[in-house]
């Protein structure tokens, strides 16, 4: 697939977005969702597991721009991978220096899962989700 710049710009965007959103949701003070909102078990792990997800593949999105051609699946899948999990692990280091924020490793368990779940059901061979179109084999 060949992407104009316009279509790198507008995916980058949305990265650097959705990325700004994740560091002010987990660098604001404040109290945990689990010991507020509804009393759901484990909210803040679903939380933790859809927002990444939904950040997985937006990076996939944007690593589809960059890597074309020989090895392209491999280095998207690897590329958001690490990327996804990296900024994930340092949020949850930075949370230490925030007020009334913790670091745990439970969240950064929720956030890998998060960021596996999306990588397979993008390149799950059916499409797992019909929003998110299968890959076919060229």
């Amino acid at each position: 697939m060949i992407c104009t710049t316009s279509t790198f710009r507008t995916r980058l965007a949305m990265t650097i977005g959705t990325a700004s959103i994740i560091a002010g949701l987990s660098l604001m003070p404040g109290v945990s969702p689990n010991n507020t909102w509804w009393n759901i078990p484990f909210l803040d792990k679903i939380g933790h597991f859809i927002v990444y997800a939904i950040f997985a593949r937006i990076l996939l999105r944007l690593f589809e721009t960059i890597y074309t051609g020989k090895n392209a699946l491999t280095k998207q899948i690897f590329w958001t991978f690490i990327t996804a999990a990296s900024y994930g692990i340092l949020m949850e280091v930075l949370q230490q220096f925030v007020p009334e924020r913790t670091y745990s490793c439970a969240d950064i368990f929720a956030n890998v899962l998060g960021i596996c779940a999306m990588l397979i059901m993008s390149y799950y061979p059916e499409g797992m989700i019909k929003i998110i179109p299968a890959r076919t084999k060229k």
